[in-house]
């Protein structure tokens, strides 16, 4: 038996990001302790159980990454999210296509790379997943940056 981490990588903008990973999370938790309960009857029935059948146990963390570990200006900006995709979508859109260009990309990547490896020195995570495509960026960027933060 092992543990194993999982790391959820969300924008808590109030798209449901949060919803999501607790749902899985709870999904996760309910089948891990359904396989211990069958594995813990396999032994009271006296049949033995190796190590490679042990089922794992798991520590799941939701983390807002931009609210937990970004700074001003993007801390703030990320809560403009809802707003202004609710009351001018135009212009969250006019946001979006000026910043989804390579060399923007490559700036974030720069800016973030100590917030990930803090990230990463706090959660060592063995599985990992993003809802939100700045959360997804910044999970690439942790997994690419990996090499930097040790």
């Amino acid at each position: 038996m092992s543990q194993r981490t999982i790391l959820f990588l969300i924008a808590d903008t109030g798209a449901g990001h949060r919803s999501a990973a607790n749902a899985i999370r709870n999904a996760i938790t309910l089948i891990s302790q359904r396989e211990h309960d069958e594995c813990q009857a396999r032994l009271a029935e006296g049949q033995e159980v190796s190590k490679l059948q042990e089922p794992d146990t798991y520590r799941i963390e939701i983390v807002d990454v931009f609210e937990d570990y970004s700074r001003f200006p993007l801390r703030e900006a990320v809560k403009l999210y809802g707003p202004t995709i609710r009351y001018n979508p135009k212009l969250y859109g006019r946001f979006f296509h000026l910043s989804n260009q390579p060399k923007r990309f490559s700036a974030v990547t720069t800016v973030a790379t100590p917030m990930l490896c803090q990230l990463n020195r706090q959660n060592n995570s063995t599985s990992n997943a993003a809802w939100n495509p700045s959360a997804y960026m910044c999970l690439v960027c942790l997994l690419t940056q990996n090499s930097r933060c040790r």
